[in-house]
C-alpha cells in the first residue's frame, strides 16, 4: 500500500471519545425526559453538527432550533475534551512514524474547532497535523465526500494518494468515491456495520498497532526550478533551490493577490522568526520545474492557504524581471471570498491574515509595514 497523505477521523479512530458523546446523548434525552434509541449514537456518529441537530428535532418532534441544541451539546462536551479526553492505544507511535516517512497528516472530522483544537493540544499532538478540516466548513457530513476533498486540497495532495482512517460507513464510503484508499477502524458503535465496512475497506484494523505503513519511505522533496534566459526562454537546466543561480540566467516568482467582493485584500503577516519579520505580504513563491507561471500561482495558494483556485479566473497584472533577485516575476490577481477563519495557515510562516481595505493596504505600504518588494501597489490602489 503507497500514499502521501493520510487523513484521521476523531471520535472512535484517534481519540478515545465515544462513550463520551453516548453519556451526553443519555443527558440530553434524560434532561427532556425521552428515551435513548438504540442506534441514536450510531445513526448522528457520521453527521455534521447541524445535521445531528436536526436529525434529534425530526425524531423527537423537537421545538428548540439546531442552534440551540447544538451549543448544549458543546458546553458539555468542551470540558471532557479540553482535559479528560485522550488519544486511543498505539495511535502516537504510528503518527510519529508516519511523520518520519514524510508522511502528511490531516484530520477530517465532524466535531468543531472549539472542541477537536483543546484537545488535539492537551494531547501533544495538534503540531502534526499539516491540515485539520471539519464538516462545519463544508455544510455537510461525512457521508458525502466534501470534508475530504477539502483536506486534499489544503494538503496539495491528490485524493488518489490519500488514505482516510475512520470507524464509520458513510464516511469510508465517500471517501472511497472520490478515489481515497480506506481503512475502517473498529469501534463498538459501528460493529454491525463490520462486514460492510471491512468489504469496501483496502484494510481493516483493531488498532493502530496494525496499521499500514506506505510502501517507500518518502524522502523529503527537492524542490526544482527551470532556468530561464534574459528573454525568458526556458535553457532546458534546472536547478535545486538554494543553489546558486549561473550568471545571465533566471528563475520564475509569483505573487498572488486575492480580491473579496467588498475591494479587500488578503494578507498574511510574516512569522517573527522570518527575515522581514511581522512585515505584511500577499501570498507568492517560487514556480517549480515543469509548471507555467499560473500553475505555479494556483499550487502556491493552494498550499499556503488551502484555497483552491480556478485557474481561468486569474488576471497577471505585473510581467517583470528583476536583475537583482536574477528571477522574472509575475503578478496575478483573483477573486475569493473564503472568510479567514476557514483559511490553512501554516503557523511556522505566519502569524495570521486579514481581509483589508485599499486605503489600509495603501497605509501599511506608505509606512514600510508591506514586504520590501512590494513595489508596484499603485496597480492594485
Amino acid at each position: 500500500m503507497d500514499f502521501d497523505a493520510a487523513i484521521f477521523d476523531l471520535d472512535g479512530t484517534l481519540l478515545n471519545s465515544m462513550d463520551v458523546w453516548e453519556q451526553i446523548d443519555i443527558r440530553f434525552l434524560r434532561k427532556r425526559n425521552l428515551p435513548v434509541p438504540e442506534n441514536y449514537v450510531t445513526e448522528i456518529c457520521a453527521r455534521s453538527f447541524i445535521e445531528a441537530a436536526q436529525y434529534t428535532i425530526d425524531l423527537f418532534g423537537l421545538s428548540e432550533k439546531t442552534e440551540e441544541i447544538i451549543q448544549e451539546w458543546n458546553e458539555m462536551a468542551l470540558y471532557e475534551y479540553s482535559h479528560n479526553v485522550k488519544l486511543l492505544p498505539h495511535t502516537l507511535d504510528y503518527l510519529l512514524r508516519l511523520k518520519e516517512r514524510h508522511i502528511k497528516l490531516a484530520v477530517a472530522t465532524g466535531l468543531p474547532g472549539k472542541l477537536f483544537k483543546p484537545c488535539l493540544i492537551n494531547n501533544s499532538v495538534w503540531e502534526l497535523f499539516e491540515a485539520v478540516c471539519s464538516t462545519d466548513e463544508t455544510g455537510r457530513g461525512k457521508e458525502y465526500p466534501d470534508v475530504f476533498e477539502l483536506t486534499a486540497r489544503k494538503l496539495a495532495v491528490s485524493p488518489k494518494r490519500c488514505i482516510v482512517f475512520d470507524d464509520v460507513l458513510p464516511a469510508l464510503r465517500s471517501a472511497k468515491q472520490v478515489g481515497m484508499l480506506v481503512c475502517g477502524v473498529y469501534d463498538k458503535y459501528s460493529a454491525h456495520h463490520r462486514t460492510e465496512i471491512e468489504h469496501i475497506s483496502d484494510c481493516y484494523i483493531h488498532d493502530f498497532k496494525t496499521a499500514p505503513l506506505p510502501c517507500k519511505t518518502n524522502t523529503a522533496p527537492i524542490e526544482l526550478w527551470d532556468l530561464y534566459n534574459a528573454v525568458r526562454t526556458k535553457t532546458g537546466a534546472t536547478i535545486q533551490r538554494g543553489a546558486k543561480i549561473p550568471a545571465g540566467s533566471y528563475h520564475l516568482s509569483v505573487s498572488i493577490w486575492l480580491m473579496n467582493r467588498q475591494g479587500q485584500y488578503l494578507l498574511s503577516q510574516r512569522h517573527p522568526d522570518k527575515a522581514f519579520p511581522l512585515y505584511w505580504e500577499c501570498t507568492g513563491g517560487s514556480v517549480l520545474a515543469g509548471e507555467s507561471s499560473l500553475e505555479g500561482a494556483v499550487r502556491e495558494v493552494s498550499e499556503e492557504l488551502g484555497i483552491l483556485l480556478d485557474p481561468s479566473q486569474g488576471k497577471r497584472i505585473l510581467q517583470t524581471r528583476r536583475d537583482h533577485m536574477q528571477d522574472f516575476y509575475d503578478v496575478w490577481l483573483f477573486h475569493n471570498d473564503t472568510p479567514v477563519e476557514h483559511l490553512y495557515l501554516q503557523e511556522n510562516e505566519v502569524t495570521g491574515a486579514e481581509w483589508v481595505s485599499p486605503d489600509k493596504l495603501l497605509h501599511l505600504y506608505k509606512n514600510q509595514k508591506l514586504h520590501p518588494l512590494i513595489d508596484y501597489i499603485h496597480l492594485l490602489c
